[in-house]
């Protein structure tokens, strides 16, 4: 197959790392892709790391459009001619702005029917916030009802959108999946006393580890606020926190107010992140947005990690509350701590990072993954808007 992915910048978030591995890994079966992003990323460190780490003779292109805007005439016509050129079959837009783009330049090539490339958009956002993203969700819309394929992430998502009025000819869920050999239970037995060691933790101290950005609705303060109250209790929790923003000056700042700078280690964006996530006791996110289905706590999971998430997106479909660990309601800071009381045993976090390893051998492993995109992509090949023996909704593996 001949397939684009239309992105609109390779930052480091979670659709753009879900979508590059994809490529990749569709690349390395032999599929000809083009990752294609609009914009420049704000920075672009983490996307050379990770083109870096690419095999050299990986088949897949990777270029930048440099767009101005929702309305980059320029843009569009070198979109148009990449398609035209590289006789794209599936063209896969990622979220909203790369949708307005590709619908545009899909316009613009005027390809007989034919030989139109199908159009896919496949969406990685829950909720909106604020009033731009709403009006550009009234744009996207109409557009994605013209698409001949729409790809959610978790049931939730699905079902969110669907109420809002958010759907293509043909709708399915794939969950994401995780890369076993890299983010496993030996990997973690292998790092553990290791990054436990180099960072200063002593075999007592309970190390509660978020893995995300440094944004607003990564929420790291209510992290923070935990590890003070349980240790107000008499449990020694630690914070580790694993990633890199704009919000890490605050995140400081909060922590020296709060005197909780022996307690709280910050290490910026690790490349080799398996080697931080083995030295964690319950992995946790507090987020308030912007978490469909996160790829973070499956990577914790998938290495014997129980996790603790806030009730964003999906994560009920990956945690069931005292088996994998806990979900909990959204800013409910007595909720969250409950839930690492319950944790703290030892007994408890083996039983239940037991479970997460198996919940994600089982259930979203990279290569299930990658098996339903490829059969979903080839069926859109063999006749636009005509998926063969597709099910409208894929929610669990067969």
């Amino acid at each position: 197959m001949r397939l684009m992915f239309v992105v609109s910048s390779l930052d480091c978030g979670g659709a753009e790392r879900h979508t590059l591995e994809l490529a990749s890994a569709l690349s390395a079966r032999g599929h000809v892709c083009d990752l294609v992003a609009m914009k420049a990323a704000h920075d672009e460190g983490w996307s050379r790391t990770m083109i870096a780490d690419l095999p050299a003779d990986l088949p897949l292109r990777i270029l930048t459009l440099d767009a101005r805007g929702h309305f980059d005439h320029s843009a569009v016509r070198r979109l148009s001619a990449e398609l035209r050129q590289r006789r794209t079959q599936v063209v896969i837009a990622v979220n909203g702005y790369a949708l307005i783009y590709a619908t545009r330049a899909l316009r613009a090539a005027a390809f007989e029917p034919r030989q139109r490339p199908a159009l896919t958009l496949a969406y990685h956002s829950t909720r909106l916030r604020g009033i731009k993203e709403a009006l550009q969700h009234a744009l996207v819309t109409p557009l994605a009802w013209n698409c001949d394929q729409l790809i959610f992430v978790c049931d939730f998502q699905y079902r969110y959108w669907r109420r809002r009025g958010l759907h293509a000819r043909h709708d399915a869920v794939i969950h994401n999946g995780i890369q076993h050999e890299r983010y496993s239970p030996a990997a973690r037995a292998r790092w553990r006393g290791i990054t436990r060691a180099t960072l200063g933790f002593d075999d007592t101290d309970f190390v509660l580890g978020c893995c995300a950005q440094l944004r607003p609705e990564k929420n790291h303060q209510q992290l923070v606020d935990a590890v003070i109250a349980l240790r107000q209790d008499g449990i020694p929790a630690r914070a580790l926190i694993v990633g890199e923003g704009r919000q890490r000056p605050l995140i400081e700042r909060y922590v020296r107010e709060h005197a909780a700078s022996a307690q709280v280690t910050l290490v910026g964006h690790q490349d080799e992140v398996e080697r931080y996530i083995a030295a964690f006791d319950v992995g946790v996110l507090c987020s308030v947005a912007h978490e469909t289905f996160s790829l973070a706590a499956l990577e914790q999971m998938a290495m014997g990690v129980p996790v603790v998430l806030s009730d964003q997106g999906g994560a009920r479909e990956m945690v069931s509350d005292d088996v994998q660990g806990f979900v909990f309601p959204t800013s409910d800071t007595a909720a969250l701590m409950q839930a690492l009381r319950r944790l703290f045993p030892m007994e408890a976090r083996q039983r239940m990072g037991e479970q997460a390893a198996l919940q994600v051998a089982t259930r979203f492993r990279h290569e299930q993954m990658l098996d339903r995109y490829e059969r979903l992509f080839e069926s859109l090949v063999g006749g636009v808007g005509q998926p063969a023996a597709i099910a409208p909704l894929s929610c669990s593996p067969p």
